[in-house]
């Protein structure tokens, strides 16, 4: 994907409806650049047996220390721990411009990791003992150090771009960002303990950086709420901040050790225990968890749904999640607003669709003429469910609700239960209608019910 849409919602005093004004954001370069990065510098001679420049390849577990180096402004306040652990036989990793920072401190990276595939990206090369560049940075970085060694970052179209004989190498992920993928590529390095520094993913004193990087200017930026607290970050170092949660725990089950120095967004991420996180927080978490899109039950339950209202209804999907159900009934062409209160949460395809955050134990700022709603109602804490049901149907005069009637399988994943309301379909009948509500339709399933209810 070379571009997105989010949305920003802005509470306007006095009106009806939230202003959303659509926000488009660009990678910093096509996705046909990266193509032609790969091919041409996977070409490029070298050392190899193969002719070429050398790959990194899948090394066994050792026992040495990779001391990550990321450029975030708490990692000026470490540089003697840096010091102290790269005098003990530790190796450096200094990403991105951070490499030029620490030298200038006197510390020396014996790695430099790149990734970004801008030309401006040769910029950032610093001293160091070795280089590792990313196949899709631009060519001119290896122009520059001809002897840098060359990673290649996971992506689906990679191996269409590479020679034919293109020799063994890792894979290496990380959602983008050069933190996490440094973290990936360390692992396939062979590395297993981890000192982490500068991986703030977040502004201090107005600066995303320990020092100027001229390369960043201009990159966007945005309030987040973590904890009860703001943080300002680009929207790449919130992503960031998310993916490396998932990425830390799975070096943690892996018996890695690993360490994470500083403040920041990303590590009170990391140390915030799961048990005080709020609802919304503990569901951004979730979704940052690949395995939890993999079934979207309002996906299943659209054909049922749009078999019972007008062809020309407008619709709410309330706590959309992935947004799959959502987009099959816009594609039945049916004006649709998705809500959730999970930023996170929706699948690419679906992000052309109206989208506002939304918390259902609040009131609600929307109107349709019918609401969707699907494996949502077991998410929410027994004493709210009341006050959530009150609340949808005082946005529409009637809503399809699909609710599982088992515990969740997923919330294993962050060591938290996510159906909080776990109960069969004769009690949530009797709620519906003990409110003054009529249930119009019902089905009871093997580990579901749906429900049509309508005011009365």
């Amino acid at each position: 994907m070379s571009e997105t849409t989010i949305y920003m919602t802005h509470r306007v005093t006095g009106a009806s409806l939230d202003l959303t004004i659509p926000v488009q954001l660009l990678v910093n370069v096509s996705d046909e650049v990266i193509a032609h990065n790969v091919s041409v510098n996977s070409r490029r001679p070298g050392c190899s047996p193969y002719g070429r420049i050398p790959r990194i390849k899948t090394t066994p577990a050792h026992d040495g220390v990779a001391i990550m180096c990321g450029s975030g402004p708490s990692l000026a306040d470490h540089l003697d721990v840096v010091r102290e652990l790269q005098a003990k036989g530790g190796h450096v990793f200094g990403l991105n411009g951070a490499a030029n920072f620490i030298h200038g401190k006197g510390i020396t990276a014996d790695f430099q990791v790149l990734v970004d595939a801008r030309e401006r990206t040769s910029e950032l090369i610093g001293p160091a003992k070795t280089h590792l560049f990313a196949s899709q940075c631009d060519p001119v970085c290896f122009d520059r150090v001809p002897d840098a060694i060359m990673w290649h970052f996971i992506n689906g179209e990679l191996d269409q771009h590479l020679p034919e004989d293109e020799e063994s190498h890792a894979q290496i992920g990380g959602a983008g960002s050069v933190g996490n993928c440094a973290l990936a590529l360390a692992w396939a390095m062979g590395y297993r303990h981890f000192e982490v520094f500068g991986y703030d993913s977040s502004h201090r004193g107005g600066s995303g950086h320990a020092f100027h990087q001229p390369l960043n200017d201009f990159e966007p930026w945005g309030r987040f709420q973590f904890n009860g607290k703001e943080y300002i970050a680009s929207y790449t170092m919130r992503s960031q901040a998310s993916r490396f949660q998932v990425i830390g725990r799975e070096l943690l089950k892996n018996g890695c050790i690993l360490n994470v120095h500083g403040d920041g967004l990303l590590q009170d991420m990391w140390r915030t225990p799961l048990s005080a996180l709020s609802e919304k927080e503990k569901y951004q978490r979730m979704w940052d968890e690949p395995d939890y899109r993999d079934f979207a039950p309002g996906e299943h339950a659209a054909g049922t749904f749009l078999a019972m209202i007008d062809k020309d209804a407008s619709v709410i999907d309330f706590g959309c999640g992935t947004g799959r159900g959502g987009l099959q009934i816009a594609n039945a062409g049916h004006q649709i607003t998705l809500l959730d209160f999970a930023h996170n949460c929706r699948d690419d395809a679906a992000k052309g669709l109206p989208f506002h955050l939304a918390d259902l134990t609040q009131p609600i700022h929307h109107t349709a003429d019918v609401g969707y709603c699907t494996d949502v109602m077991e998410h929410i804490p027994t004493n709210d469910v009341p006050v959530v049901v009150g609340n949808i149907m005082g946005a529409v005069p009637q809503c399809f609700f699909q609710i599982s009637t088992r515990p969740d399988r997923f919330g294993a994943a962050i060591g938290q239960a996510l159906h909080l309301t776990v109960q069969p379909h004769g009690w949530w009948r009797y709620l519906f209608e003990s409110h003054g509500y009529a249930v119009t339709f019902e089905h009871e399933g093997e580990h579901d019910s749906q429900f049509m209810v309508k005011r009365t």
